[in-house]
């Protein structure tokens, strides 16, 4: 390699170097991809506005079914009622529900193949109940949280015999409006001699018990009739 100085007195280098320059990386420009116009939201929008027209028949007719299937005084849903979510309301699965409301096999299959959504959609045309997506995001039906209080609802029994059973109240008590839950408290196990020694004895129902409806009203209808069990 050559070094020469040229007129203004800097250096320069001639001939090949070993060390050789970077070349440039090309640069990737990625570009965003294109949003959806807004003639496509409009259209997507109308769409779902279309079902819910189509449906809107089939909703109206599973809320009414529902209700009046609640506000029996022998409800057909009583049964399904055995779970309770977080809050604490019970509730039912609502594949479960729209078969035991008596529903034409037609409209009970349109019915359990409605989107999700447009079921939720029936607790906005409603008070008695509420459809909401509980575990597994599984569809369940629940009572519509009251205004009154649990206690406004509840009725105490008192002086059962000890052949008394949930069974027999759950008999009687749905006469009067659709029942929630029977709480027959039962006594410990108790300690009995014998010439083998001291034996426990299986646990018995107590003398009272409590029966909860779903309004007020049926507690009343019950605390005005005497009746035996």
């Amino acid at each position: 390699m050559t070094v020469c100085q040229n007129s203004r007195g800097k250096r320069r280098h001639s001939g090949h170097s070993d060390n050789k320059i970077p070349e440039k990386k090309a640069r990737l420009s990625i570009q965003p991809e294109p949003s959806s116009s807004s003639s496509e939201v409009e259209c997507k929008s109308n769409a779902k506005r279309r079902i819910r027209r189509r449906t809107k028949g089939l909703r109206e007719l599973i809320k009414n079914k529902i209700e009046i299937a609640l506000s029996a005084p022998s409800s057909p849903l009583g049964h399904l009622f055995t779970s309770r979510d977080d809050n604490g309301t019970p509730q039912a699965a609502y594949a479960a529900v729209v078969k035991a409301i008596g529903l034409e096999e037609e409209d009970w299959l349109k019915a359990i193949s409605l989107p999700a959504k447009a079921v939720e959609s029936i607790s906005n045309i409603t008070d008695a109940f509420c459809i909401e997506k509980g575990q597994q995001n599984a569809l369940m039906v629940k009572y519509r949280v009251p205004s009154w209080s649990i206690e406004d609802c509840t009725v105490y029994l008192d002086n059962l015999p000890e052949s008394c059973t949930s069974e027999k109240i759950s008999r009687i008590a749905r006469k009067f409006g659709t029942v929630v839950e029977i709480r027959l408290p039962k006594s410990s196990s108790r300690p009995v001699p014998s010439p083998f020694g001291i034996l426990e004895m299986g646990k018995r129902p107590k003398a009272f018990a409590f029966v909860q409806f779903t309004k007020p009203e049926a507690c009343q209808k019950m605390c005005a009739v005497s009746f035996f069990f």
